[in-house]
């Protein structure tokens, strides 16, 4: 299930789906989201798995979305990471682990299929004021025993890495499902590694020589929108309401991407244990701009909003009767 899961994550849809993203703003009608994507998320995600597929199933590796492919752990019961600790890395992409070893051309760094021993570090700046648990999105330096700090650095051959005997504070570790500033945790979720001197995420992909790592710069996913309306209201008796909302362009400003919306169906309709019936929608690859939103209800019009979407997963709150949208955009 797991890798299953990441395969859809690699496509750019649901790796930005996660329970608290950042909130951007809010009509003053319409409540947060957090409440119903934590009651109805099993459930809503098990058929978004089977169902949400915008991109019409083409490949991942092809859609460019391989971001959130690391893992750095220590086993289990490992929750968190540590200043200066020794951890694996991971890669999602080929099941393998980084490593120090001699190679003829680029970094001395190697893919392993087994455990080696722990041997990846994450320093925090000393004077960054940060205590406790290494936190997503700080400032941080990567260390490979055997090797040392790992930097961008221009090289004839392999992917522009460099070893430094001294720290460099350039890495960043991504959240997948959480926020930044949140402390690490290892086993819930997978990871991009970010570097601040290339602005590109470190990911696996082949060359020619050196050990086969590249970088993330231009990430077509990254450059469309996904809308996932939300709608709740007081519950019926079977919450079997017929709803649709219809998505039509209005201003669009992106450089690629679906000028067309459609007429969406829920996906996911259930109560959500607070006395609500929510729905939940998806549609995909749209290009960035202006959209607006409209709610039907047994074949009425109920509410009608314009929304501003970015690059990623925008959760769209679309009330029955009430003017206005809530718009939260995760990263």
């Amino acid at each position: 299930m797991a890798k299953t899961l990441f395969v859809y994550d690699k496509r750019g849809s649901l790796e930005r789906m996660r329970a608290n993203g950042r909130f951007d703003g809010v009509s003053d009608a319409v409540p947060r989201f957090r409440g119903w994507w934590r009651l109805g998320a099993l459930a809503a995600l098990a058929l978004l798995l089977s169902v949400f597929n915008p991109s019409g199933g083409r490949d991942a590796e092809a859609a460019g979305a391989y971001v959130y492919e690391w893992r750095v752990t220590g086993g289990p019961g490992v929750t968190q990471l540590n200043n200066a600790e020794a951890y694996w890395l991971f890669s999602n992409n080929n099941d393998q682990y980084i490593k120090y070893g001699s190679r003829s051309n680029g970094i001395n760094l190697v893919w392993s299929p087994y455990f080696p021993q722990r041997n990846v570090r994450f320093m925090r700046d000393p004077n960054s004021g940060n205590a406790g648990p290494l936190k997503y999105d700080e400032p941080l330096a990567m260390y490979v025993d055997g090797g040392g700090f790992v930097k961008h650095g221009s090289r004839s051959y392999g992917i522009d890495l460099v070893w430094s005997t001294t720290p460099s504070y350039e890495w960043r570790i991504k959240p997948q499902f959480a926020n930044a500033g949140e402390a690490i945790n290892p086993y819930h979720y997978w990871m991009g590694l970010f570097n601040t001197a290339k602005n590109a995420s470190l990911h696996y992909g082949t060359r020619d020589y050196g050990i086969n790592l590249d970088w993330r710069t231009d990430n077509i996913l990254e450059r469309l929108g996904e809308i996932w309306p939300v709608s709740r209201w007081p519950s019926t008796a079977s919450c079997g309401e017929n709803v649709k909302w219809i998505v039509e362009p209005v201003t669009l400003t992106g450089d690629t991407g679906s000028t067309v919306g459609g007429t969406l169906t829920p996906v996911y309709q259930s109560p959500d244990g607070e006395g609500n019936c929510v729905f939940i929608g998806a549609i995909g690859d749209l290009k960035i701009g202006i959209w607006r939103v409209d709610l039907v209800v047994n074949r009425v019009l109920r509410s009608s909003c314009t929304v501003t979407i970015g690059r990623y997963v925008n959760y769209v709150s679309v009330l029955n009767g009430v003017r206005g949208c809530a718009i939260e955009t995760v990263h």
